[in-house]
């Protein structure tokens, strides 16, 4: 895969210091202009996912028709930005907004995406909108956030565990002490 200039990175990671405090903002104020029927249930709860899955449906007939068009970029960071908020706010674990600011091989389309992280390894939440689109089922948000929130527990279980552990460790070599009776 080829690399991204400098000027690239820099322009990705600016991009990205605006995005982060105008999620919150933008998102409302998008609730805000939808009609009153559209906006109930829009309340950041988990079941609120199956609200915004319906509305989603609603605006593309296909997931092909939602990602092949530019013009569709700014309607599908909404709905990426409300189903990341919703899970932010609801998820067994804190999560934190992130992005892959070195990944050239969107140049064409999307330049890169923010996802949700955490502190623990191997987690990011990933919502394949794409597949939510592609199903049109209007329960795949949900079923997604539950599989995640599995995995989320799973995770953190193990870290506790790890971090439990009386492992000392000294460059590199890892000892396990042993009182036999």
């Amino acid at each position: 895969m080829s690399k991204i200039s400098k000027s690239q990175l820099a322009q990705r990671k600016q991009w990205f210091s605006n995005w982060i405090p105008d999620v919150e903002t933008k998102v409302s104020n998008w609730i805000l202009s939808l009609s009153n029927e559209d906006q109930e249930g829009l309340d950041f709860s988990i079941e609120s996912l199956n609200s915004i899955e319906a509305l989603m449906l609603a605006h593309f007939p296909t997931s092909k028709s939602a990602f092949s068009n530019l013009a569709n970029n700014s309607i599908l960071d909404i709905y990426g930005s409300y189903i990341g908020e919703t899970l932010k706010r609801n998820h067994c674990i804190e999560l934190i907004w992130d992005c892959d600011f070195s990944n050239a091989g969107y140049e064409t389309w999307v330049n890169f995406h923010p996802y949700l992280t955490s502190n623990y390894t191997n987690c990011s939440q990933i919502i394949n909108m794409q597949y939510v689109l592609h199903q049109r089922t209007g329960d795949k948000l949900i079923k997604q956030y539950l599989q995640k929130e599995e995995l989320f527990l799973k995770a953190k279980n193990e870290d506790d565990l790890r971090q439990n552990n009386s492992t000392i460790i000294d460059k590199g070599y890892s000892y396990q002490h042993f009182i036999l009776c």
